[in-house]
């Protein structure tokens, strides 16, 4: 499993948004790691063939669902 798809599983189960210091602990990647891994995922996700938006907040990166 890929750290992106790692990243994804836990961001998708979450009821509230996950830090990156909380992901590489859950992970066990480094922060650098996981700021890479979001940053493709976000751009993954701003195709327009998904419902997918990946956000970032003060507290952190939740998925959010999106209808296009």
């Amino acid at each position: 499993m890929t750290l992106e798809q790692k990243i994804e599983g836990l961001l998708l189960v979450s009821t509230k948004p996950v830090s990156v210091k909380k992901l590489a602990l859950l992970t066990e990647s480094k922060v650098e790691d996981i700021e890479k891994a979001l940053a493709f995922l976000k751009e993954e996700y701003s195709a327009e063939k998904h419902g997918i938006v990946l956000l970032c907040n003060q507290q952190g990166y939740p998925l959010r669902w999106e209808v296009v």
